[in-house]
């Protein structure tokens, strides 16, 4: 009988030490994620590191370890952590939604998709990995898929709360069509008249270029005006793509020739910088300017700065100006306020001096300028986007220099996107 007591005596003793240690475990797990949702993931690492030393198969905890990793940019570490988990759980979920994840945020949309079916080959019908999955399509512009994907978990799930989001963000991947029509008037404090630019335009995106044609018309001086022009966006890599523009006209209120060439590059830390020429045939003259940009995305915002430098046989112009947008739902939804000093040759409003009597259209560039203006760009219905800009232009007068001419600016331009 003492032997058969002492016996349970030990087994309550162990009982109570396992259940001990499992709560101790589990309140070190409570306070890792509170750590790791906090933003404190160096410490959460640290206390969920801890307590694989002594649970290493503690699921949870690992895919925890894991998504901090992801969290933090650090892709292979989480791949090792998810890895772990399939050795001994192959059925893991979470494990292979957490994956996922991981490949879709590293460009590798390919690997997301086959982590999710792999998750639901375990687990089929799983909801958070059929969004996975679908994310992954559209990443990979799979259009067609996409909507049969959404339409199947509309029907599983009829308040599908993330089905809305989903659908936009397909069309947004899968519109590579668009039609745009713009409108821009400029008046001036004294001497002239105002001066309106119009333009319509059709683009294509394919996977490795965008196309974009338009027909831009100009009345200024008691003159009309129009240019055709093409532009070309092409992809180099991943991290580098291409500008090429291109504009032929016979009428004197555009460069008889324009020519665009520029180079784009992703930087690490949220960097893009840009080294870019363009040239400008005028009747009687010719101007070559060179540009480049740097900019910078924090969080929703973007700041951009941009530099033009045109040489003369005696000297050089420079102008420059920087930008500041805040984004909101969409790349098409944001709010916008650039500076600048000198004038720009993309600015398609004001091309030329042709009517004021120069006899050298070159001068233009040579021209003090400095401008402020506002921009509202706004998604209507995901396929409609309305730009809205306001802008004030302190311009060196042609006929007496050191004199200036206010010019205030308003512009209006619709987008229509499909498919």
């Amino acid at each position: 009988m003492k032997n058969t007591a002492g016996i349970i005596i030990i087994f309550l003793l162990l009982g109570f030490v396992h259940t001990s240690f499992a709560q101790g475990v589990d309140s070190l797990f409570q306070q890792a994620r509170s750590c790791a949702f906090n933003g404190e993931r160096e410490k959460a690492r640290e206390i969920l590191n801890r307590i694989l030393v002594t649970s290493p198969g503690y699921s949870d905890v690992r895919i925890l370890l894991g998504r901090t990793y992801s969290w933090d940019g650090k892709r292979n570490e989480a791949r090792a952590e998810f890895n772990k988990v399939f050795a001994y759980d192959s059925t893991n979920a979470e494990a292979w939604s957490a994956l996922a994840d991981v490949e879709l945020w590293d460009d590798k949309p390919e690997a997301s998709l086959s982590a999710a079916e792999n998750g639901l080959r375990f687990k089929p019908g799983n909801k958070e990995l059929t969004v996975k999955r679908i994310k992954a399509l559209i990443d990979m512009k799979r259009c067609g898929e996409v909507d049969q994907e959404i339409r199947k978990l509309r029907q599983t799930d009829s308040t599908c709360a993330e089905c809305e989001a989903l659908k936009r963000s397909a069309f947004n991947a899968c519109a590579d069509k668009t039609f745009s029509v713009g409108s821009n008037i400029d008046f001036f404090s004294k001497i002239y008249d105002p001066a309106i630019y119009n333009y319509i335009q059709i683009g294509y995106r394919a996977p490795k270029n965008t196309v974009i044609f338009r027909i831009n018309q100009s009345s200024r001086f008691n003159k009309t005006g129009f240019q055709p022009e093409l532009d070309l966006y092409p992809s180099i890599g991943k991290k580098m793509y291409g500008y090429i523009n291109y504009g032929f006209t016979i009428y004197d209120l555009f460069p008889r020739h324009r020519l665009g060439l520029e180079l784009y590059r992703s930087l690490p830390k949220s960097f893009e910088a840009s080294l870019g020429l363009r040239y400008l045939s005028f009747t009687s003259s010719e101007v070559f300017i060179y540009t480049g940009s740097l900019t910078k995305y924090i969080g929703n915002f973007a700041l951009i700065g941009r530099v033009y430098i045109t040489p003369d046989t005696r000297s050089f112009s420079r102008s420059g100006s920087i930008n500041v947008r805040r984004y909101f739902s969409d790349a098409d939804t944001y709010i916008g306020l650039i500076f600048s000093a000198g004038l720009s040759p993309d600015n398609r409003a004001l091309l030329t001096t042709s009517g004021l009597g120069t006899g050298d259209d070159r001068n233009l560039y040579f021209f003090k300028s400095q401008r402020a203006g506002l921009t509202l760009s706004k998604t209507f219905h995901v396929k409609h986007v309305i730009l809205f800009n306001l802008d004030y232009t302190n311009q060196e007068f042609e006929f007496t220099r050191k004199e200036y001419v206010d010019i205030y600016g308003v512009s209006l331009t619709y987008r229509l996107r499909f498919k």
